[in-house]
């Protein structure tokens, strides 16, 4: 990473020059350690004096915004250019808390305490983001067919720990970051994801599955009688999907083998 800034901070002082000469503050962080501002007119607008930079808002009067250094100017109109603030209403905080922009999900899109709740779309990548919300949905895909399955629940939150440190290491503090990857190495991620075949299911098993993943296994008691007992068929996870979905959900009753 410090390479890649390096790099680009080069290219900016060749091409651009100081931002300074422009009438735009210095930041106090190196480059890419926030959000860039791109666009190819701002500074030739800024050096021709018709965008004019300004301190932060201190308060608002009727026709007036005050300014943290003293200053004042009428304005028509205020465009609030905030960014996004993350909330799920249809969730309780128990299940999923965002305060601070922080999902503590396992590669953005796993909840590593409930099972089979997934998230697709919630990062924010150095590049486009549908193509990586394809590669999740793709991954989801693969869990939910049990052609990948996910490590341990503390495994999962250890990554989750350890991306969250990256981040801190990485980015100004600030709630505009807690969701940022760069686009590639994270699309190797979740291809990565999706090959793994050791783990525990995505998706805790259905309702009444067991008793029908595996063929019945038949004891015989010393009276001669014989009873049918059920057991699951952990070995081949994809059979309890498969012959789950022949339930219907609001059966109370499921079907059973007798002797």
């Amino acid at each position: 990473m410090w390479l890649r800034q390096k790099l680009f901070a080069g290219l900016l002082k060749i091409t651009r020059g100081r931002q300074s000469r422009y009438g735009v503050p210095e930041p106090n962080y190196k480059v890419l350690q926030e959000h860039p501002t791109v666009s190819s007119e701002l500074l030739n607008l800024l050096g021709h004096g018709k965008i004019k930079i300004k301190k932060d808002i201190s308060s608002f009067a009727e026709n007036t915004v005050q300014f943290v250094d003293g200053t004042s100017e009428a304005v028509d109109a205020i465009i609030l250019a905030t960014g996004y603030q993350i909330k799920f209403p249809f969730l309780e905080n128990d299940i999923l808390d965002p305060s601070g922009n922080e999902i503590g999900l396992y590669k953005n899109v796993v909840h590593p305490k409930s099972p089979g709740l997934f998230f697709t779309g919630l990062v924010q990548p150095w590049g486009p983001l549908m193509p990586l919300a394809e590669a999740q949905s793709q991954w989801i895909a693969d869990l939910l067919q049990f052609k990948a399955m996910l490590p341990e629940q503390n495994e999962m939150e250890k990554v989750i720990g350890k991306d969250r440190k990256k981040i801190e290491r990485r980015y100004v503090k600030s709630t505009r970051h807690t969701i940022q990857v760069d686009f590639y190495p994270y699309l190797d991620q979740i291809k990565s994801a999706r090959s793994q075949k050791n783990g525990r299911p995505a998706i805790p098993a259905f309702r009444g599955c067991s008793s029908l993943a595996s063929e019945p296994q038949v004891n015989h008691s010393q009276g001669g009688g014989s009873r049918v007992e059920q057991t699951p068929d952990t070995a081949n996870p994809s059979k309890i999907l498969a012959r789950s979905a022949e339930l219907r959900p609001d059966s109370d009753s499921l079907p059973r083998k007798t002797a």
